[in-house]
């Protein structure tokens, strides 16, 4: 049916077959929130056959209504991997009011904000033979070596490490979960790792038996925000009790060495109490333009810290203070991961790929070395070729 309102200049069938609807009983229904019998209807005398509509068509030469040849295939080639990846993954089921929201692919928060989770299975596998473009050159699998600083070494698209980093530290939760035990994963905040916040708070992550802690943060809590922006609220099942935030407010009490409530010792003593061996599960890093990590930065004594977990930190601002955990705190642990992305870190890649620990205090990231556990670079195609990539 087509309607179209008295209002518009008067109207004709708009094909032959088409007729003037003229019931009565019809027009005292609503359309579109509008009373029926203001609109002028057209119905078709029969139902088209889909074939004799395509074959006509074809006589008439409406190309607009077809595809190339190679945008057929090129569509076959994408689509027929996804339609198989598909067909070999078992639907999810929701039991809905939000028990499982993590079984969602989309979902609205609660600021109105739409957000989705999208499994890169389902968009990796296609070929790129036949796709083609003037500015996207594809990386050679020879020009990606597989270790970076002696540490493996993933590379991909931004959207790529952060899925692979979002599987690894899943992964990790539940086989430390399976032995009964709790998972501790230490987190940097920042811009870098907003995208791998909001993929962990769609993943399947045990939350109920997670403990979230930070790496470092600013006086401001600036860190904490992005951490409870992009993470805590699209997390469910995250106790309260399990998040670990650095400085926590004491009234007026400044959060400096000289507050009677030293903010460094309570979260070292938190570590030590709640945390085996003090040695976290995961830590998750990113690594500045000028080498710094964590919130250790060249030239600062925290950088050489031997004994303390966490210390505070002054940065090349008098007024921004900070609180990081030391390298000790980080290379205790189990695993740890550097993710590094944008074209502008790729000179400190190249910097510190070559030089040995000992430049620890010239570009502290080199000290991050892990004494029993696992280190894995994530870097993205950006930071790793530079800014003459696309």
């Amino acid at each position: 049916m087509i309607a179209i309102s008295h209002g518009l200049p008067k109207s004709e069938p708009p094909l032959q077959g088409w007729t003037t609807l003229t019931d009565k009983a019809a027009s005292q229904q609503s359309m579109f929130g509008q009373d029926a019998a203001d609109m002028v209807r057209f119905v078709a005398s029969q139902e088209a056959d889909p074939y004799v509509e395509l074959i006509n068509a074809a006589f008439d030469g409406a190309r607009h209504l077809f595809v190339s040849i190679d945008s057929l295939v090129a569509a076959w080639n994408i689509w027929t991997s996804v339609i198989d990846e598909a067909s070999s993954v078992l639907p999810r089921r929701y039991l809905g009011l939000g028990k499982d929201s993590s079984r969602l692919d989309f979902f609205m928060t609660r600021d109105g904000v739409l957000q989705y989770w999208v499994n890169e299975r389902n968009i990796e596998h296609h070929s790129t033979d036949s796709l083609s473009s003037t500015t996207f050159k594809m990386p050679k699998l020879g020009d990606i070596p597989a270790t970076l600083r002696n540490a493996s070494l993933v590379v991909g698209s931004e959207d790529k490490v952060a899925a692979k980093l979002t599987e690894l530290i899943v992964d990790r939760a539940h086989e430390k979960v399976a032995n009964g035990s709790s998972f501790h994963l230490a987190l940097s905040g920042g811009r870098t790792p907003e995208k791998l916040f909001r993929m962990l708070s769609r993943s399947s992550m045990p939350w109920q038996q997670t403990h979230i802690w930070m790496v470092d943060e600013r006086c401001d809590r600036s860190n904490f925000d992005t951490i409870g922006r992009n993470l805590v609220l699209g997390t469910s099942g995250l106790p309260l009790i399990n998040i670990h935030p650095m400085l926590p407010d004491f009234g007026d009490e400044p959060c400096s060495k000289q507050s009677p409530y030293r903010r460094d010792e309570m979260y070292e003593n938190a570590i030590r109490r709640l945390v085996v061996n003090a040695s976290f599960d995961f830590v998750v890093l990113g690594v500045g333009e000028d080498g710094h990590t964590a919130s250790l930065f060249p030239g600062e004594m925290a950088v050489e810290e031997g004994d303390r977990l966490v210390t505070f930190v002054r940065t090349h601002s008098e007024s921004d203070v900070r609180l990081t955990l030391t390298l000790p705190a980080i290379n205790s642990a189990h695993n740890v991961a550097l993710l590094v992305t944008g074209a502008e870190k790729h000179s400190i890649l190249q910097t510190v790929r070559e030089i040995g620990n000992s430049s620890v205090n010239e570009y502290p990231v080199v000290g991050v070395a892990p004494t029993s556990g696992v280190l894995t670079w994530f870097v993205d195609y950006s930071a790793h070729f530079g800014p003459d990539f696309l």
